[in-house]
């Protein structure tokens, strides 16, 4: 009998030594299915990836913006309860390696009628039993349950660069949209401008045709000119309207309004990345981040679904005491246990454990095309990031040089005008021209500071990582 316990305990340190190493394979290198550079990069420091978004847009505003955004959005709290659920459903996997184990306890007490007691009077007994037991116990020997908790982890620490990754997409939208007010206020101040200058012009005109120095049609020319200039600023109060009302969705409050008086020559960021960059970069975004540990997860599933063509071992057992008197329970010789190893090997399944296998693979499969396919995304982004902020930076000098053409011809045709060496068609058409550009150029600067933010988010910089704790450390599988 007590060898054939020792044998039943040495093939257990067998299963368990085997468990040890039924682990799913380590992930290999992948190559990045993407250019080894970035195009239109340019002289900058090389740590914009990794710098702290505080450190980054440094101008006070735009770090209230994004304290506000983070601390009022919704989308930040949906993101922290899926982290929160997937912490949740890893706790529950992890719990499935250990046994369960429960204490019991009961007592009976009778006492058997007269007229069926063989000894012809009543008896009373008594019986009392408690005890710890442990049910079902599963010994991992294959690396199923390993592997199942290996997947819950990697999607717990998905959901983590998930909500990193609405952090980020978070504060560069909130940028983006102040951004574009700071715009608008500029161009609804030139738009101001110009309407102010252009009532003035209306009267002067209006002026001279009462006394008939001037043409009727000139006040005619005047007043479209006037006009088109209220409607254009009418056009820009509006979209500055909209402009909050999304800031004001995105930050979860009402922006205060002293945030407004900032102009866009005072919004100075970093320049953009060095010549060279390797895309290698992009591995550290937060949705690539995810994509790889959805990957990882899926590789886990593959390994535990190929465990269940192997035998399950598990052990039910219980200890305890057990006695005909409550008065002697625990007595030496009250003592009373229970040991049954169990071994499972499914036979006929109708083809479940060959679907599950094919399910898996292709679930892994696809995690992988999903993987790529965020890289080549995200390739992308910071590709037109840069080459936004390339061509805008390119143009910017061009518009100047255009506007300051387009300042001095307004002013020789207003001189030609008064000379009476042209019609006021052509004053009509060198102002309108001047307001474009002058509308333009305010937008190119916008565009281009709205280019380094694209950058900076598209690098998946400077929002927290790992923030929460499990039982194990979380950063790597085991």
């Amino acid at each position: 009998m007590r060898t054939g316990k020792l044998r039943l305990a040495g093939l257990l340190l067998v299963a368990l030594q085997v468990s040890a190493c039924a682990i799913a394979p380590e992930p290999q290198p992948r190559p990045m299915p993407v250019p080894a550079s970035f195009a239109h990069a340019a002289d900058g420091t090389e740590d914009l990836p990794n710098l702290d978004w505080k450190a980054y847009y440094s101008h006070p505003a735009l770090k209230r913006l994004a304290e506000l955004a983070l601390e009022n959005s919704p989308q930040v709290d949906i993101a922290r309860e899926r982290v929160e659920t997937a912490r949740a459903r890893y706790a529950l996997v992890s719990a499935d390696r250990y046994p369960t184990v429960g204490a019991s306890a009961s007592g009976t007490s009778q006492r058997t009628a007269d007229s069926l007691s063989p000894f012809g009077s009543g008896q009373s007994t008594e019986y009392g039993q408690v005890g710890l037991g442990a049910s079902s116990w599963e010994i991992d020997v294959w690396g199923r349950l390993r592997n199942l908790r290996g997947a819950a982890l990697e999607e717990y620490l998905a959901s983590d660069e998930a909500r990193r990754g609405v952090m980020n997409g978070l504060i560069g939208d909130t940028m983006r949209a102040y951004i574009t007010i700071l715009e608008l206020n500029e161009r609804i101040a030139l738009a101001e401008k110009t309407v102010a200058s252009r009532t003035e012009s209306h009267r002067i005109l209006s002026r001279r045709v009462d006394v008939g120095s001037a043409a009727p049609i000139d006040l005619t020319l005047a007043e479209s000119l006037l006009s088109q200039a209220r409607t254009e600023l009418k056009s820009l109060q509006q979209a500055r309207d909209l402009a909050g009302n999304a800031l004001t969705l995105l930050i979860g409050t009402s922006p205060p309004e002293d945030l407004f008086e900032a102009q866009l020559a005072d919004i100075a960021m970093a320049e953009t990345v060095p010549a060279g960059l390797s895309s290698d970069i992009l591995l550290q975004r937060p949705d690539i981040r995810a994509a790889e540990h959805m990957l990882s997860a899926r590789e886990a599933d593959i390994a535990a679904a190929r465990a269940a063509y192997f035998p399950s071992v598990s052990l039910t057992g219980q200890f305890g005491f057990a006695s005909t008197e409550l008065s002697s329970l625990f007595e030496s010789g009250s003592r009373a246990w229970t040991f049954t190893p169990s071994v499972n090997l499914p036979i006929f399944d109708a083809g479940r454990r060959d679907a599950n296998l094919a399910l898996t693979q292709s679930q892994a499969r696809q995690a992988l095309a999903e993987y790529e396919l965020e890289i080549q995304s995200a390739f992308r982004e910071v590709s037109d990031a840069l080459a936004t902020a390339y061509w805008l930076d390119q143009q910017i000098d061009e518009q100047m040089r255009t506007l300051n053409a387009l300042e001095e011809r307004a002013r020789l045709a207003n001189r030609r005008y008064e000379a009476g060496a042209a019609n006021y068609l052509e004053v009509l058409d060198a102002e309108r021209e001047r307001f474009r550009a002058e509308q333009a150029l305010v937008e190119a600067r916008a565009g281009l500071i709205a280019s380094k933010v694209d950058i900076f988010t598209a690098l998946g910089g400077g929002v927290p990582g790992f923030e929460t704790n499990v039982d194990e450390a979380p950063t790597a599988r085991d």
